[in-house]
């Protein structure tokens, strides 16, 4: 377990520095990070640090034509970060008509993911949505063969106008960032389309052009918004904005 240190004061580097390899729990094609593990580490680390679970219409999961969607979030040192996640079944596919057990599931992984998001774990998400098993060993792997080797990630400090908050990243971690900052605007879009073309006017004209790719979906989740809130879109956008947000 991590002790905490005077000394640092960046807690995210602290939280991502602890390795997670050993609890693991393999389902299937893929591997889970043990949410009581997590959760009994956070607290370790942090015993004022709470989470939450984000209810829609007194609901515990959203529904959209999308699919239907659970959200935590995680407070640590203060800092509030949340998570959306879909409802999956275990070959990770979108369910139609989830269970109660489903949701429940769902609401454990999307807690570990949250987490995440305050560092623990994180780098077994980098470049992909959930680590495999194959990932998982070949990450076991490359701790064994190197008794040195460094935190998978580093502790320089980036910064992001949408992800609210400090993180440690590495260019080895830049996919994580990328993934971050996509999950902080599909979140975003559940808040209307003028939230969302806020939020995208807030990024730099690189993160704009990696992540235009999944824009179209994160506009229609607001436009499905802005009708049933009976919202209007009256955020006007700069040029330079526009040009991949209308693209």
């Amino acid at each position: 377990m991590l002790e905490k240190s005077a000394s640092v004061r960046n807690y995210f580097s602290e939280l991502a520095a602890i390795d997670v390899n050993q609890h693991i729990e393999k389902k299937g094609h893929y591997a889970y990070l043990s949410w009581a593990w997590a959760v009994d580490q956070l607290r370790r680390y942090d015993p004022m640090a709470t989470w939450s679970v984000k209810r829609f219409d007194g609901l515990p999961y959203l529904q959209t034509p999308c699919g239907f969607f659970v959200e935590v979030e995680v407070v640590v040192k203060g800092v509030g970060l949340s998570q959306l996640l879909p409802v999956l079944n275990a070959q990770n596919k979108p369910i139609d008509v989830p269970t109660n057990f489903n949701i429940n599931v769902s609401i454990q992984r999307c807690l570990v993911k949250a987490i995440a998001l305050h560092g623990l774990g994180l780098y077994l998400y980098a470049g992909e949505e959930l680590p495999t098993v194959h990932s998982v060993e070949q990450s076991n792997a490359a701790n064994s063969s190197s008794a040195n080797a460094s935190s998978p990630v580093s502790s320089s400090v980036a910064s992001s106008p949408v992800y609210e908050t400090h993180t440690a990243v590495s260019q080895a971690t830049q996919p994580v960032v990328d993934s971050l900052l996509g999950e902080q605007l599909r979140q975003t879009a559940l808040r209307g389309t003028a939230a969302l073309k806020s939020a995208w006017e807030q990024l730099t004209s690189a993160q704009r052009k990696k992540l235009q790719p999944q824009l179209a979906h994160w506009k229609q989740t607001a436009g499905y918004v802005d009708k049933k809130n009976n919202l209007d879109d009256t955020h006007c956008m700069t040029s330079e904005a526009a040009e991949y947000f209308n693209a």
